[in-house]
């Protein structure tokens, strides 16, 4: 879908119009799964933020504001639903003791799910590897920049850092990702 068909669903929510919040879900839902999945590496924590981004989008849409693009706006609010999701999960972590359990777990199905994806290829295992050696911010940044293909900008804004700042962050990121690849590669 086109920037502009995006901002012109999100200006008729604004005006309560339920079918282009629908419009919206279907655009956005699965995309803001997949960057929840990547940072959270749980898919019910995953579906737990994307269904509170989209509530949000609904409740707050009157305040967009047309200074970003739509998607720009949404991937915000996602970025602080996925960021209250990881709290909330450290925060019962720590007062049930379940940190190292929940840790566990959520490898497994985060190489799991991936190794399904993408067909136990050997490429692919080693960057999912590598990708989940990642903080979960870096995974964020990988994520949006390469597989939403977003630009630089769209990104600072979302998770509100300079420009540069980001390019420097996601110039180490890589050269991690370059370190982590070819360590799997020697195992």
């Amino acid at each position: 879908m086109a920037k502009a068909d995006e901002d012109d669903l999100l200006r008729r929510c604004q005006h309560d119009d339920h079918t282009a919040m629908s419009g919206l879900v279907e655009c956005f839902q699965d995309r803001i799964f997949r960057l929840s999945f990547r940072v959270l590496g749980d898919a019910a924590l995953a579906e737990d933020a994307t269904a509170d981004t989209l509530a949000r989008v609904w409740l707050r849409c009157r305040s967009w504001r047309a200074e970003s693009s739509a998607g720009t706006w949404i991937y915000r609010i996602a970025w602080r639903s996925i960021l209250d999701q990881q709290r909330g999960q450290a925060r019962w972590s720590k007062i049930w003791g379940l940190k190292e359990v929940l840790a566990k777990s959520n490898a497994l199905e985060m190489e799991n799910s991936f190794a399904t994806l993408e067909e136990k290829a050997d490429q692919s295992k080693r960057l999912q590897r590598a990708l989940g050696a990642l903080s979960g911010e870096e995974r964020a940044v990988v994520h949006m920049y390469y597989f939403e293909q977003k630009s630089l900008i769209e990104i600072s804004e979302i998770v509100s850092t300079s420009r540069n700042t980001l390019k420097m962050r996601l110039s180490r990121i890589r050269k991690k990702l370059r370190g982590l690849l070819e360590e799997n590669e020697n195992e």
